[in-house]
């Protein structure tokens, strides 16, 4: 199991996108995983209510740090996993 501990706006978004960070954690991990989202120092507030009148928020996943941030994070992941896999099998580690 995989836990992320976020600030709350995070937190919300990741828990919307729960699935596919899961997908994203199992194909790198070769593994299912379950992934946990927590509120760094708090429990975290139940979302309010969207009304009509309101504007659509902007998406946080389609900022662009956002998108590279999640970029480097699969690619560490991928790296983690196959140094562990290399470590495990008793190969040499591959050049960074």
């Amino acid at each position: 199991m995989a836990i992320l501990s976020m600030d709350a706006g995070w937190a919300s978004m990741a828990r919307e996108r729960l699935e596919a960070i899961e997908a994203l954690f199992t194909g790198a991990a070769g593994r299912p995983m379950r992934v946990e989202v927590r509120v760094r120092g708090a429990e975290p507030a139940a979302a309010p209510e969207a009304t009509a009148a309101e504007p659509p928020a902007e998406d946080p996943a389609q900022h662009p740090l956002v998108r590279e941030a999640v970029e480097r994070l699969r690619a560490r992941i991928v790296s983690v996993t196959a140094r562990q896999r290399a470590a495990r099998s008793g190969e040499p580690p591959a050049a960074p």
